[in-house]
């Protein structure tokens, strides 16, 4: 999941370069494509989504039509290399494990289960990025600011956010299919934070601290108690 995460990370300041920029060359939507290729053979072609979901909700609320063009075209080869894996390792009988691989036999858990595996979703994630939501949060980023914000605060959102919200919904998600989403609200929280060093003195010491409290408390318990 870590390799992952970088990989998915890295497409995506590849793709963000060349956005703030004004336009993102052939050379970079190639350098994309191999990197989410990649990635697509670590972990499978679900992870992508927060590539593609994330890029797409940009490009549409800045009306980048133009871009979602090449963004298309760039799942093309990665879809291809993937289903190509699939394809010369199929087995009879194989269909089954892979629906249970990808989450596709929700419908044999109870309702307690599902229950259950929403709220350890729930918690565990929190836990994981709760220092850069705390933040973000007392930079009081409202939602009305995605569409005027300048750099790449918006976009980290939105490729962050979205693909994690859809775990919520998708039975037998586990928290770690959140991982690649970890990077990207680290990122910015970095902007945020540098953004109240600007002009709240004393916002960015509350954001510091709170967060420091929680970061230490994730030490504390990934790399001592576990």
């Amino acid at each position: 999941d870590l390799f992952l995460s970088v990989l998915m990370f890295a497409a995506f300041v590849v793709w963000w370069s060349g956005e703030e920029r004004g336009r993102v060359s052939v050379l970079r939507w190639l350098v994309v494509i191999l990197l989410l290729t990649a990635a697509g053979l670590a972990k499978g072609p679900q992870p992508l989504a927060f590539f593609y979901i994330g890029v797409f909700a940009y490009l549409l609320l800045r009306r980048r039509w133009h871009e979602m063009f090449a963004l298309v075209l760039s799942g093309v080869i990665p879809a291809a290399v993937i289903a190509a894996w699939y394809w010369s390792v199929y087995a009879p009988g194989d269909l089954g494990l892979w629906q249970q691989h990808s989450r596709l036999h929700f419908w044999q858990n109870g309702v307690g289960t599902q229950l259950f595996e929403f709220l350890d979703l729930t918690v565990r994630f929190l836990v994981t990025v709760l220092p850069s939501l705390v933040v973000i949060a007392i930079g009081r980023l409202r939602p009305n600011e995605l569409t005027r914000a300048e750099g790449p605060l918006p976009a980290l959102l939105l490729y962050a956010g979205l693909c994690t919200a859809l775990l919520w919904v998708w039975p037998g998600a586990r928290y770690r299919y959140a991982m690649p989403a970890v990077p990207a609200y680290a990122a910015a929280a970095g902007i945020v934070l540098e953004q109240m060093r600007l002009r709240e003195y004393a916002a960015r010491y509350v954001g510091l601290c709170v967060a420091l409290a929680f970061a230490c408390f994730q030490v504390g318990v990934n790399w001592l108690v576990m």
